[in-house]
C-alpha cells in the first residue's frame, strides 16, 4: 500500500489507499481531490495533523488487510471497517477489535470442524444407503426381472386412463406380473412396498390410483413379512 505526503505550491498532497478515503475526509473536511494527479490536497497549516493521520492510517490499513485475509462476508467487513475507523481515537477499541477477530477465527475454525464431521457422516450414510439399495435390488431380482416390473408399471399407468374391456384385460395382464412378483417375494418371506402398492391399485379408480406415483426406491424397499401378515 502506498502512503506518501509531499509539499506542493499551496500546501501538501496526500497519497493513500482508496479504502481510507472516508476516514481522511472525516478529519480533513476541507481537503480537495485532484483528479488529474490522483491525490488529496490540504492547506499549508495541516502538515502536523496530516503526518499524525498518516501514521494512524498505516495501522488502520494493516487491520484492513487482516480482515480481508479472513474472507468475511461483505456485511461483516462493513461492520468491521466501521469499528476500525475508531482506532485512531482509542487504544481500548483497537484491543476490542483484536479480541473480536480472534473470536471470529475461533468460531470459523469450530464451524469448519463441525462441517467436516457432518460431511463425513453424510458420506458414510450415503454409502450405507447405496449398499442397502443394492441388497434390496438383488433380493427383488430373485423374484423377477426388474425390467419386467418397470414395463408392467408403465403399461398400467398408460392403460388405467383408458376405458373398455380390452383396456381392462390388458391392465389385468400387467397386474398379473405384479401379482407373480408379490407371490415370489412372499415365498422367501419378503415383501416390497412398491409392489404391494401397485398390486392394490384399482383399474376403475384412475382418480385415486396412479401407478406413476410408485418410484424405483419404493420398489426396492424390501422388508421381511411379519408372522401376522403371512396368514
Amino acid at each position: 500500500m502506498t502512503f506518501k505526503v509531499e509539499k506542493i505550491e499551496n500546501g501538501y498532497a496526500a497519497y493513500f489507499p482508496f479504502d481510507l478515503k472516508d476516514s481522511f475526509k472525516s478529519v480533513f473536511k476541507s481537503a480537495k481531490w485532484n483528479r488529474y494527479s490522483k491525490r488529496w490536497e490540504v492547506g499549508p497549516r495541516s502538515k502536523k495533523r496530516l503526518d499524525q493521520w498518516m501514521d494512524e492510517a498505516k495501522e488502520l490499513a494493516k487491520d484492513i488487510e487482516v480482515t480481508e485475509a479472513l474472507e468475511m462476508t461483505e456485511t461483516e467487513l462493513f461492520n468491521l471497517r466501521s469499528e476500525l475507523e475508531k482506532i485512531k481515537r482509542s487504544l481500548a477499541i483497537e484491543k476490542g477489535i483484536q479480541n473480536k477477530l480472534s473470536e471470529s477465527i475461533w468460531v470459523l475454525s469450530e464451524a469448519k470442524n463441525e462441517l467436516d464431521l457432518l460431511s463425513k457422516k453424510l458420506n458414510d450414510e450415503k454409502v450405507i444407503t447405496l449398499q442397502k439399495q443394492a441388497q434390496a435390488k438383488e433380493l427383488l431380482e430373485k423374484a423377477c426381472r426388474i425390467e419386467n416390473i418397470l414395463d408392467a408399471q408403465r403399461n398400467m399407468a398408460r392403460l388405467i386412463h383408458n376405458v373398455g374391456r380390452v383396456a381392462r384385460e390388458q391392465y389385468d395382464e400387467q397386474l398379473e406380473i405384479i401379482k407373480k412378483t408379490k407371490e415370489n417375494l412372499a415365498s422367501i418371506g419378503l415383501k416390497s412396498k412398491g409392489i404391494d402398492v401397485l398390486y392394490d391399485m384399482n383399474f376403475n379408480r384412475p382418480d385415486r390410483d396412479k401407478p406413476d406415483d410408485v418410484k424405483f426406491h419404493h420398489l426396492i424397499e424390501i422388508t421381511e413379512i411379519e408372522d401376522d401378515e403371512s396368514n
